[in-house]
């Protein structure tokens, strides 16, 4: 009993203690996410930051798939992401929220 617990205790501290990894340091091999100089795929968080230092981007692996994520304004709270498609209207440089004069900057997606 004391030999496994020697064998899982370090492990579950290595897991849970592991620190977050800059988004743009990972590598795309045929779809799934690795550290550099890493034949597993990579699993737990990433993160990008602002050139100001506060956290932009947020995100969490398994298995080398993205399967959460989040951006971020300056003040830590979360972006609302916005449907392209029948939301926003423009041209290729400068969209409007539909049926507003209001510009929009932030992140998109399409389904």
């Amino acid at each position: 009993m004391k030999k496994i617990l020697l064998i899982i205790l370090p492990l579950l501290l290595i897991v849970g203690c592991s620190k977050p990894v800059e988004d743009s340091t990972l590598i795309n091999k045929d779809g799934l996410m690795y550290q550099p100089n890493s034949d597993t795929p990579y699993s737990g968080e990433v993160f990008t930051n602002y050139s100001t230092g506060e956290k932009e981007y947020q995100g969490r692996y398994k298995i080398g798939l993205l399967v959460e994520y989040a951006y971020l304004n300056r003040d830590g709270s979360v972006k609302k992401l916005i449907n392209y498609k029948g939301v926003m209207v423009g041209t290729d440089s400068v969209y409007y929220i539909k049926d507003t004069n209001k510009t929009y900057s932030g992140p998109v997606f399409t389904l």
